[in-house]
């Protein structure tokens, strides 16, 4: 089917209507042709002569070689054209381009449906950058349970997984939310530096999002464990940005505070925990 659909594309790009719709055998002395491999030759039809002519439509071996040859630059361009917006799409998606991701994906499957299978997952993530969050984790849960053999729990952990990476608006919910700014804060954290601003930007929506959060939501242990480690990851945001002054007001700030200890002693216990934790910036 793919075959296909690309002999289609390379017909219209050579405007050679020909290879799109090839000719079906009229009558039952054409019909060995449907079957024959490649290299047999074919018998002829009864009472013909043997040898082929010119008014027999077979043409010459050059005329024949170079239609072949064709046909394959035209296949070779279509495939080409292929995986230009496979990875136009998938540079979008890492831009965070969802609107864009999906405008590729959809050319690729007017030109080859079937591909469309192929492409499941990075159109879900897609749609999730485009604001349709929802309708990303379904297709994410329903291509887990299909093709990974899932259960439908598992599949929408996972789910929740990528859309940690990609629902930042549009219809995603609060919980959503709070997973993508604790995955963009970790990030940059301990991957890749961002400026300050941004530290100082995910760690406000977390604390306007953290209230709002559903019980269910909070007891997530991805959720709960990434709130509850603010302080270090906040503060190693800043620090990945060198800028040591607000790691360590971030960090002494949002430490939980020990039981039973002086203000003296709790203050020694932080500056030396920060100083063995937040590596990059010295010791407060």
């Amino acid at each position: 089917m793919i075959a296909a659909a690309l002999l289609a594309i390379a017909a219209c790009d050579r405007g050679d209507s020909s290879v799109a719709t090839p000719p079906q055998p009229s009558d039952e002395t054409t019909a060995p042709a449907a079957t024959a491999r490649k290299g047999d030759r074919l018998p002829a039809a009864p009472g013909s002569d043997d040898r082929p002519t010119a008014a027999s439509g077979t043409g010459s071996p050059a005329t024949a070689t170079s239609g072949a040859a064709d046909v394959d630059a035209a296949v070779r361009r279509a495939l080409a054209e292929l995986a230009r917006l496979g990875q136009s799409a998938q540079a979008k998606l890492a831009r965070h381009d969802g609107p864009g991701c999906l405008a590729d994906l959809d050319t690729i499957e007017a030109k080859v449906p079937e591909l469309a299978s192929s492409y499941a997952m990075l159109r879900a993530q897609c749609l999730m950058e485009a604001g349709h969050c929802a309708e990303g984790k379904e297709r994410v849960v329903a291509w887990y349970v299909r093709y990974g053999g899932m259960t439908e729990a598992g599949a929408k952990g996972i789910a929740d997984q990528i859309a940690a990476r990609h629902c930042r608006g549009g219809d995603s919910t609060v919980a959503d939310r709070v997973r993508t700014a604790l995955a963009d804060l970790a990030d940059a954290a301990y991957v890749n530096p961002r400026s300050p601003a941004y530290c100082t930007e995910r760690l406000a929506i977390l604390d306007t999002l953290a209230p709002r959060l559903a019980d269910d939501d909070r007891s997530d242990p991805t959720i709960r464990g990434g709130l509850d480690a603010l302080f270090h990851t906040g503060a190693a945001c800043y620090a990945h940005a060198a800028d040591c002054g607000a790691a360590w007001r971030t960090y002494r700030t949002r430490f939980p505070r020990p039981d039973g200890l002086s203000a003296e002693q709790t203050e020694k216990v932080v500056k030396d925990s920060f100083a063995a934790a937040i590596s990059g910036c010295p010791r407060p």
